[in-house]
């Protein structure tokens, strides 16, 4: 304590300026003339560039692609390679609906993209992805698949392939049970193009008349309320109902000639938000009664009239 008193008398103004104790000469630091140095401001990084996100449709696409893997993989159980086939097929159906539509709207607002892929980009690569993964599982159903199929006793013939009797057979199917529910529609000037429903297998029919100069066109609908694989007796395989009808023409139009027979399916868009469209400015409104089943009613309504993305 003795100390830590008399170290602070020492130290004390008041006695240095009477002269008691000699002054500390402080020593005078020069000041610097240079320029304190300026520090810039970070710039915003740079994230948003193809290279740094992964694309949401092309992603999608990565996805079906691995499906496709498996459906080519020789090690897996026949009918599971059969199964993923079809996975295959419904993914490119949905992402017709859902993504192609979406970004033809995005190329018709002329969106600018915020170093992404432009819109334009974007759908150019995703058609070439499914150009390539259809011609990939075409090749594979028709090269492995069928003959494989056929090797396991579940032959999937043509109708070209078939005898008398299997043909004979196929006819009278056709007459008892398939033409009572078929409808061909003509479109000409009095009768306009039907409404195409989408995912639905359609045949398109060419009539060259008697006394017409230009083919005649009507388009039925494969009906959906009949196998579309059918049984041929004595399990000796299934042919393709569309086939069925295609070569039975003729009792629908016995005295047509120049018969040409085509087979499509259309793709209609299904992104719609069925929220941004029908939710009111009252957010009470949503737990009314019913609200919910007719917005979900009047969307699947208005997907039966929307814009074709796929044929």
């Amino acid at each position: 304590m003795v100390n830590k008193t008399l170290k602070k008398k020492i130290e004390s103004p008041k006695l240095q300026k009477k002269g008691r104790l000699p002054v500390k000469t402080a020593v005078k630091k020069k000041r610097s003339t240079k320029a304190p140095p300026t520090f810039s401001k970070p710039g915003k990084p740079v994230i948003a560039t193809p290279d740094t996100f992964i694309n949401r449709d092309l992603s999608w696409l990565g996805f079906a692609r691995r499906v496709l893997a498996m459906a080519e993989d020789r090690n897996l159980p026949l009918l599971e390679r059969v199964k993923f086939a079809g996975i295959l097929g419904m993914l490119h159906d949905e992402f017709a609906m859902k993504r192609i539509g979406g970004l033809k709207r995005r190329i018709r607002k002329q969106k600018k993209p915020h170093g992404e892929l432009s819109p334009e980009d974007e759908l150019r690569l995703c058609r070439e992805e499914l150009h390539d993964q259809a011609r990939r599982i075409s090749k594979l159903v028709s090269d492995q698949l069928r003959p494989a199929l056929a090797e396991s006793g579940i032959p999937i013939l043509d109708y070209k392939e078939l005898g008398k009797k299997q043909i004979s057979y196929l006819k009278k199917y056709f007459r008892e049970s398939v033409e009572p529910v078929l409808t061909p529609l003509a479109v000409d000037i009095s009768h306009p193009f039907p409404l195409i429903s989408t995912l639905g297998l359609n045949i398109a029919v060419t009539v060259a008349g008697l006394k017409r100069k230009a083919d005649r066109f009507l388009r039925i609908k494969v009906p959906t309320n009949r196998p579309r694989w059918v049984p041929l007796p004595d399990n000796s395989g299934y042919v393709p109902l569309e086939q069925v009808i295609s070569f039975n023409l003729n009792y629908l139009f016995p005295k047509a000639a120049g018969l040409k027979v085509y087979l499509f399916r259309l793709t209609r868009v299904a992104d719609n938000d069925p929220w941004e469209q029908t939710i009111p400015d009252d957010p009470e409104a949503e737990i009314i009664p019913g609200y919910l089943i007719g917005m979900v009613t009047n969307d699947l309504t208005s997907r039966k009239f929307a814009g074709v993305v796929r044929l």
